[in-house]
């Protein structure tokens, strides 16, 4: 048996006539005892783990045998010396643990590239994230998340790109350069795009050749480019409004027994500072027994100053509630009509509009539902056709 003295282990004596029988009876039952010393024939010193203890004591019990501790394990020594020297072990923990939060500090938010109506922009979508001055850099999101909001929130904007140095936060923004609109675009009629009735039209230049209430069908004249009559006619750049009503169908299916998991809102946090392998709660004992059925987060932030990393850091457990029901076709149903709205809309361009939805057609068969969605849209039709010279 080798010599290993771990953190958890206690030097003990072990005296009576049966010590080589309570050895081992500790060897059969795979207690680990380790630097083991026999003192005399009745007499044998050994280290042992400090959770073993009680295994130890019930085999010294049944051979007769006494224990006593020589030489407590090292956490135990810790933990007295800090209970003697409990305001000196206090100050020291302070000290680390304000060491660690200012290491974890931002201290400066930097965004380079942007006009300053975008930077404010920015600042403010940071702000509500936790990114500013002052804040903590594990109340922030990751950077990925960082990236992908703002990129979803901010206008204007081709592309950013986030460094963390240190303490300080580097934003670097790319704007969006449209090109100027020609004020004189070249000869051209306005066409329809799709079948369509006519709903508004109003031509800014050109001729209006149709009227509201008229059914167009893809390729119809809308606006002309020419004006005047005779030998006057001039070829222009048509332009105007030209809003009709189209009509699409989409057919979405969804599994038609579908278990629904939703976070209820409720959570707790368990702090835990890891020390040499050691987790020792500091805030949030019993976090993890609050919820039945929960959602686990965790993150782990270690002390670093000046590149060198400290043998400790600090863990956050976010324990969320979850609650798992299931759905029935009703729900499903409406869902179903949900995600084909949905997918209409991202089809459809942003200024356009849906005025009515109906189900056409409802089938739930092979565990699926399935629906055939009729909309009615409101959407500007209009296309450019060039007016070929001679034409």
């Amino acid at each position: 048996m080798g010599k290993h003295k771990g953190w958890l282990s206690v030097r003990v004596r072990m005296t009576g006539e049966r010590v080589e029988d309570a050895v081992n009876e500790c060897i059969r039952t795979s207690l680990v005892l380790t630097d083991v010393k026999r003192v005399d024939s009745r007499c044998a010193q050994f280290y042992v783990t400090s959770n073993s203890l009680g295994t130890l004591e019930d085999i010294a019990h049944r051979t007769g045998c006494t224990l006593e501790t020589v030489s407590p394990s090292k956490t135990d020594r810790v933990k007295t010396t800090a209970t003697r020297r409990w305001g000196m072990a206090a100050g020291l923990g302070l000290f680390v643990l304000t060491l660690f939060l200012l290491s974890k500090m931002i201290w400066n938010v930097n965004i380079y590239g942007a006009s300053p109506p975008l930077q404010d922009e920015l600042e403010n979508q940071l702000q509500e994230m936790g990114v500013k001055q002052g804040g903590f850099q594990f109340l922030v999101p990751d950077a990925d998340m960082i990236q992908s909001r703002l990129m979803e929130e901010v206008e204007g904007a081709t592309w950013i790109g986030m460094q963390q140095n240190g303490t300080t936060f580097q934003f670097e923004v790319a704007q969006q350069s449209l090109p100027e609109e020609t004020d004189n675009p070249s000869p051209r009629h306005l066409t329809a795009s799709k079948t369509a009735v006519i709903q508004r039209i109003f031509a800014e230049k050109g001729k209006p050749v149709v009227q509201e209430n008229e059914l167009v069908h893809e390729g119809d004249l809308l606006i002309s480019g020419y004006i005047g009559e005779g030998e006057e006619t001039e070829a222009v750049g048509a332009a105007g409004e030209v809003w009709g009503e189209t009509w699409y169908e989409v057919t979405v299916s969804l599994p038609r027994e579908r278990l629904q998991e939703t976070l209820t809102g409720k959570e707790a946090s368990a702090f835990k500072l890891r020390l040499f392998q050691l987790n020792l709660p500091i805030w949030g004992f019993q976090a993890d027994e609050q919820f039945s059925d929960h959602v686990l987060n965790q993150k782990e932030y270690q002390l670093s100053v000046w590149n060198r990393s400290f043998p400790f850091s600090l863990r956050i457990e976010n324990y969320q509630e979850r609650r798992t029901t299931s759905q029935d076709t009703e729900d499903i149903i409406t869902q179903t009509k949900k995600a084909a709205t949905t997918r209409m809309e991202r089809y459809l361009p942003e200024e356009a509009s849906i005025i009515s939805e109906k189900i056409l057609h409802e089938n739930a068969r092979n565990g699926k539902v399935k629906l055939v969605m009729h909309y009615k849209v409101l959407e500007d039709i209009k296309s450019e056709t060039p007016i070929i010279q001679g034409e």
